[in-house]
């Protein structure tokens, strides 16, 4: 099962590929530029309150 928290970064990421076609175009280069530091930043905050991180020993 898959947890609610994890899908989000995982569309976002989906839309980074989706972006990363379409490049041609400056606006496009600057989305997905801003989409990809999105995908971390979500990605960081999932992993700083994933509490399962923290009882394994490892990131």
């Amino acid at each position: 099962m898959v947890s609610k928290a994890a899908v989000f970064p995982f569309i976002v990421s989906l839309a980074n590929f989706a972006v990363a076609f379409l490049v041609e175009n400056p606006a496009f280069l600057a989305l997905f530029v801003f989409l990809r530091f999105l995908t971390a930043l979500v990605y960081s905050y999932h992993l700083v309150l994933n509490p399962v991180i923290y009882f394994e020993g490892r990131i």
